[in-house]
C-alpha cells in the first residue's frame, strides 16, 4: 500500500508541473524575439506549480522564461490560455 502511494505521489510530483510549464504548452514562442510583456496564463500556471511543489514550480519559472514562453508576442494583446483571451 506505501509503495502504491509513493508511486502516485512521486508521478504527481512530475506530472503536474510539466503540464503548468507554458515552453510545452506554447512551442511556436521558444526562440522567439522577447517583447517586455508577460502572459499572464503562463505565469497563473508556473504560480499554481509553485504554491503545490515548490522546486517544480522554480523550474518551471525558469525554464519559461530562459526559453520565452512566458512573454507574450508582439502581434498579441493579452494572453492565449484559458484564463485571460483575447
Amino acid at each position: 500500500m506505501k509503495s502504491a502511494f509513493a508511486a502516485f505521489l512521486l508521478a504527481l510530483i512530475v506530472v503536474l508541473p510539466a503540464s503548468s510549464c507554458g515552453t510545452l504548452l506554447f512551442e511556436e514562442r521558444q526562440g522567439e524575439p522577447h517583447s517586455d510583456r508577460l502572459d499572464p496564463n503562463v505565469l497563473i500556471l508556473d504560480g499554481l506549480g509553485l504554491l503545490l511543489f515548490i522546486v517544480p514550480g522554480v523550474v518551471a519559472f525558469l525554464v519559461d522564461f530562459h526559453s520565452g514562453a512566458v512573454y507574450l508576442p508582439h502581434d498579441v494583446d493579452r494572453g492565449e490560455g484559458p484564463f485571460i483571451k483575447d
